[in-house]
């Protein structure tokens, strides 16, 4: 588990082809209720979970309710059921989607999530600095979030803290 809290964890089969018996009387046969068709939490879980890890891989920092938000926000509304607020009891947000999701990731350095890596983020990253071996303190001394400001997670804000954000800057 990293800095974001996510636990992503795939389903386990007990068997080599694909599928787990319901029956432990006979092992070896698919349950006789097994319509075929699959649809719901059942199916929407393991694509939902690796763009949450693709999501992941591109900012680590993110919050399980910042990779939540951003999951619901690019999913594609489906069926004809209308939609409220992005939300609808049949479908809850929709289909999700891989590509608006990663669209959606904010640039490192990006400290304050308002889509500019700026002179605010520049003076969270400068509070953070924790200057030659030193470690960060969280939060900074003015309440920024420390932890986002290490971007490479070495414990300390330091010189390559500022080369990355220089490297994002969009002022």
């Amino acid at each position: 588990m990293g800095k974001s809290g996510l636990h992503l964890q795939a389903a386990a089969l007990l068997y080599a082809d694909g599928y787990t018996p319901t029956d432990p009387l006979y092992p070896d046969q698919w349950h006789t209720k097994n319509t075929g068709q699959s649809g719901g939490t059942s199916s929407a879980t393991p694509p939902a979970a690796g763009i949450a890890a693709l999501v992941l891989s591109k900012q680590s920092d993110l919050t399980p309710v910042e990779v939540r938000a951003i999951l619901e926000q690019g999913a594609n509304e489906i069926g004809c059921q209308s939609y409220v607020d992005h939300y609808n009891k049949y479908y809850g947000h929709g289909r999700v989607n891989a590509n608006a999701a990663l669209a959606a990731v904010p640039p490192p350095c990006d400290f304050d999530h308002d889509a500019d890596v700026d002179v605010d983020d520049f003076d969270t990253l400068n509070a953070c600095s924790s200057g030659p071996g030193g470690t960060i303190q969280n939060p900074g001394p003015g309440g920024e979030d420390c932890d986002r400001a290490d971007v490479d997670q070495d414990n300390g804000v330091d010189l390559i803290d500022f080369a990355t954000f220089q490297s994002n800057y969009t002022g």
